[in-house]
């Protein structure tokens, strides 16, 4: 089979104030193919700033391997701290962030996923932010607060696996220092898109 269609933990609603200190999330089995199973998903809303989503939400010495998609996913989440995260062999992207916003990533290990990296991933729509679906990933009209903005990037490893190390598309406000890059097709890919790949946002 798939393998898993579950998450490892999984956060959503109003929360806040919340951390992961030292959690390791591991497949027993590796997942034959990829299905929505991710290590941690933390799931908000469309539109942060008007809030109601998850807040203040830090990792912290934390471990995924073999997740069914990302390691780790962020959506519609403000004030995210993630330091020592180590994910290896996922069937999708280590670190994944769409339409987050205050976000602190420092000493991420990456290693043979099966997408990107580290991945900061808002498409263009001109609907309104979320307008395709209230449970992500969430679109954005403009390069505002609706997209991955506010961002500083440390201390990053990334080693093998498919896709990018590091993909920011639709980001804004991102500093990144520290980064090395290893047997990736590509190093780094800043683009803007459309969902399903067309480029020139």
């Amino acid at each position: 089979g798939l393998g898993s269609q579950g998450h490892g933990v999984l956060i959503s609603g109003n929360s806040s104030n919340i951390t992961l200190q030292g959690v390791s999330v591991r497949w027993k089995v590796q997942p034959s193919g990829r299905s929505q199973g991710d290590g941690i998903r933390v799931l908000g809303v469309a539109n942060v700033r008007t809030g109601g989503g998850p807040s203040n939400i830090s990792i912290i010495d934390g471990q995924v391997v073999g997740a069914a998609q990302a390691g780790v996913i962020f959506m519609g989440v403000q004030d995210i701290i993630v330091r020592n995260l180590t994910v290896r062999d996922t069937l999708a992207d280590g670190l994944h962030l769409n339409a987050c916003r205050r976000i602190t990533v420092d000493r991420l290990t990456s290693i043979n996923t099966g997408d990107d990296g580290l991945a900061f991933v808002t498409y263009f729509q001109p609907e309104a932010p979320g307008a395709l679906s209230p449970f992500g990933p969430f679109s954005s009209p403009n390069h505002t607060y609706s997209n991955d903005c506010e961002a500083t990037l440390t201390n990053i490893f990334i080693s093998g696996g498919s896709a990018d190390g590091i993909r920011l598309a639709g980001a804004t406000n991102v500093s990144i220092d520290g980064v090395q890059i290893v047997a990736k097709p590509i190093g780094v890919q800043i683009d803007s898109a459309v969902a399903g790949g067309q480029i020139g946002w």
